[in-house]
């Protein structure tokens, strides 16, 4: 049964502006992005023809954003987080001098089989509905090395789960508890879900620049980035609601490897 309050921890008001976590949430992301760079280097360097731009001038343009995008993450996760209940509970006890040993490997047992599991149904889908409807996914794609994309996957894992779940859910939840007036620490299960389900669309949408840059952008292609991202988006979610922001970025690096690294695609 779904508990009616958002978070792994009590809601509580925020205290002074931690500088410790800031950081090393941002070192994590610049880790992500530096990671990330063969991959899109690979990518761009396929599609060089149609971006009318210097490789090097992409590839940047396209960090730099990922950078700010995963700060403004982490400043509207570390502001308004606490209020709701949502955070990053393993790295906030250990920074308090706290055991995490235990928490560790909780959410290991269940991050990782929730993230390859789930991510194992994705290339079921494409095949059965999506590529039969979309011609140009049957021919043959751009190859990327695996190691390329065991690389990326720290981008997914801790890039995309700061601006996605750490930022911008975390800012619809706490929008949607101002907006209904919900007092703090009672933010309902439908709650959570409408802003997951928001956050989960807008995690879809945020991978329509890459597949644009394989086929061109139809109806069928959006509903498919839409759809087979979101559906990873909401299991991601509902992870960083129920275990913390840690279990959502190891489920979802975990579901990039199985994707990128294992299966390929």
């Amino acid at each position: 049964m779904i508990s009616s309050v958002v978070g792994p921890v009590q809601a509580q008001a925020p205290a002074g502006f931690n500088w410790r976590q800031f950081w090393i949430l941002f070192g994590a992301a610049i880790l992500g992005v530096v990671a990330l760079q063969p991959y899109a280097l690979h990518v761009f360097s396929a599609t060089a023809v149609s971006l009318h731009k210097p490789l090097w001038a992409v590839a940047l343009s396209g960090a730099l954003n990922i950078i700010v995008l995963a700060t403004l993450g982490i400043v509207i996760g570390m502001r308004l987080g606490k209020r709701i209940g949502l955070g990053v509970p393993i790295l906030e006890a250990c920074l308090a001098g706290e055991s995490v040993g235990a928490q560790i490997r909780e959410v290991l047992l269940i991050a990782v089989p929730t993230g390859a599991i789930a991510a194992s149904f994705v290339p079921l889908i494409d095949k059965y509905y999506f590529v039969p409807r979309i011609p140009a996914l049957a021919q043959p794609g751009l190859v990327t090395p695996a190691w390329m994309g065991f690389l990326a996957s720290f981008c997914g894992g801790i890039d995309e789960e700061l601006m996605l779940r750490f930022g911008f859910l975390t800012l619809l939840a706490w929008l949607i508890v101002k907006v209904t007036r919900i007092p703090v620490g009672r933010t309902t299960a439908a709650v959570f879900w409408a802003a997951n389900i928001l956050a989960a669309l807008a995690f879809g949408a945020g991978h329509l620049p890459a597949t644009r840059a394989l086929v061109p952008l139809t109806s069928i292609v959006v509903l498919r980035a839409l759809s087979l991202n979101g559906y990873m988006g909401i299991i991601l979610g509902y992870l960083y609601w129920k275990r913390g922001l840690e279990c959502a970025m190891v489920a979802h690096f975990c579901a990039d490897i199985v994707v990128h690294v294992l299966l390929g695609t």
